[in-house]
């Protein structure tokens, strides 16, 4: 019949089974991290009152973690007393007890009642021949890293190279001697110190050490041409020039166009063009019919033509009376049929109907001239430009002055209107200032294989904000030439181009050092701190 377990025995059990939890868990942990909670693991099963950590694959051995305190001043006593002993046990090759350690040089006391110093081997020595796979891993990863000093080259020739010490000490007596407490656990210890060993070594602590140990290899000689390379860098850096480019965004505009409006309100009845069609000059475009344009020409018809037959009338009475009265006597005209001032009566009333007549005519023209506008003609040669929904205004009502469509001259040129970002300005506004004309190269949404050069026209005198909320400066830039994607003239723009068609390219603001080009971001960034 089985005996019960102690309670020490299932304390154990539980530790075994914690250890081999720790080492299968927390693999994305920092290393620094599953140290300390190892040396926690250990304190608890073994109950002892401190474990440390120490890794010593650098001829001073390094304290990577305690179960204690988070961190320990390296300059303390108590870091350079466990330094001593992990040096220790990594020259014997094997675990340190006490009495090797336990009393202070300076004062001859003990410095804790227990103390037991376990090495963790670069490989196992007394089991090379039943390690598994991961171990070997594990192991190759810990001797690679042991290659750079004399010290370290011995140990990775040797396959029990101790690369890691775990110091475990009590300062208050206990039943269980601290080496019987360890020795049902020390398989475990070891196993999940060498996992917490080869993620310390393979991580930036490692990289660390590489590099610091590869600079201290080198030579004098090596030294100063390394800092004369890095000094040349520096130099290009700062000095070589290379094109600087300022990255813009905007829009294609004609250079020549007409905009077309409607004369005035009424019924758009006929549209005979679409979008994109070429036109001459005079060929319609549309027409609209307005009932009161027509009703005020009617209007004015009428009463001009009342006004010239009354005009009409009096000067054939008057005519009349004149014959009248030279062909009687004296007697006939004293009994008033043609008095003087009947005369003067009738002068005075033609005076105001041709008065009027002048201005009825002058009103007939120019409602004449607005009933002829109505029938909408192309006032210049070009390319109708109208958004897709303007074909939907045919039969519907139209406003005064309101745009119908555009007529482009394609021979008249482009015009490109970037939007040029606020902080960028300073480095244009400096190009400007050089003398030398502003270009840029620009190519097109809808067509990214022409590129488009352009040169500086205007400039905006306010900052305008971008439907994202950024402040843009406007740059009128006019188009000079078209290039193919194979560098070479293109004789004619893209067929699809169209009324504000977005272009993205980028601005020549001269020339900058290398390192500012590479390096801008960050530089402004200072700047915006004022350093």
């Amino acid at each position: 019949m089985n005996a019960v377990p102690s309670p020490r025995d299932r304390q154990r059990q539980i530790g075994v089974f914690e250890l081999e939890r720790l080492r299968r868990t927390d693999s994305l942990a920092d290393p620094a991290v599953r140290a300390r909670a190892l040396c926690g693991e250990i304190a608890a099963v073994a109950n002892v009152d401190r474990v440390s950590y120490l890794v010593t694959t650098t001829p001073n051995p390094q304290l990577v973690a305690t179960s204690t305190t988070v961190a320990l001043d390296a300059r303390s006593r108590e870091v350079v007393r466990l330094q001593s002993i992990a040096a220790r046990v990594r020259e014997q090759g094997a675990a340190v007890t006490s009495p090797a350690f336990d009393i202070d040089p300076q004062s001859r006391r003990p410095e804790c009642l227990e103390l037991f110093a376990m090495p963790i081997h670069g490989r196992d020595h007394h089991h090379r021949d039943r390690d598994s796979h991961e171990d070997n891993v594990q192991n190759d990863a810990i001797r690679n890293d042991v290659t750079q000093d004399k010290h370290e080259d011995a140990s990775d020739s040797n396959p029990s190279a101790v690369h890691a010490v775990i110091v475990m000490q009590r300062f208050m007596p206990q039943a269980v001697p601290l080496a019987e407490a360890i020795t049902p656990i020390q398989p475990q210890i070891d196993a999940a110190a060498k996992v917490v060993l080869a993620s310390w070594l393979s991580t930036s602590h490692r990289s660390e050490r590489v590099t610091s140990r590869w600079w201290r290899r080198l030579s004098t000689g090596q030294r100063f041409a390394g800092l004369a390379i890095a000094a040349v860098i520096v130099g290009v850096l700062l000095s070589v020039p290379v094109p600087f480019r300022l990255a813009v965004e905007g829009r294609i505009e004609p250079a020549t166009s007409r905009g077309v409006f409607a004369p005035a309100s009424g019924t758009l009845v006929t549209l005979p063009v679409s979008d994109g069609e070429l036109v001459q000059a005079g060929d319609p475009l549309a027409e609209i019919n307005s009932p009161e344009i027509q009703l005020q020409y009617e209007r004015l018809a009428g009463e001009l033509a009342s006004a010239e037959t009354e005009l009409a009338t009096l000067r054939l009475n008057q005519s009349g009376t004149g014959r009248t009265a030279n062909g009687r006597s004296g007697n006939d005209v004293s009994r008033g049929e043609s008095s003087p001032a009947e005369s003067r009566s009738r002068s005075a009333r033609q005076m105001v109907l041709r008065s009027r007549i002048d201005s009825l005519r002058e009103q007939a023209t120019l409602i004449g001239d607005v009933k002829r506008s109505l029938a909408i003609e192309s006032p210049v040669n070009g390319r109708v430009m109208m958004r897709d929904d303007q074909s939907d205004l045919l039969g519907q009502n139209v406003m005064q002055s309101q745009w119908l469509m555009q007529i482009v001259d394609p021979s008249g040129g482009y015009h490109a209107v970037l939007d040029l970002p606020d902080e960028s300005f300073g480095y244009f506004s400096a190009a400007t200032q050089t003398g030398e004309p502003v270009t840029a190269t620009l190519r097109l949404r809808s067509s990214p294989d022409v590129e488009f050069l352009a040169e500086l026209m205007s400039v905006a005198n306010t900052v305008h904000w971008t439907e994202r909320g950024e402040p843009v400066v406007g740059v009128t830039m006019r188009v000079t030439e078209s290039m193919s994607s194979e560098n070479m003239p293109a004789e004619t723009m893209p067929a699809d181009l169209h009324v504000g068609a977005t272009v993205v390219g980028v601005v020549h603001a001269g020339n900058r050092a290398v390192g500012f080009v590479l390096f801008r971001p960050l530089i402004e960034w200072v700047r915006s701190y004022g350093w």
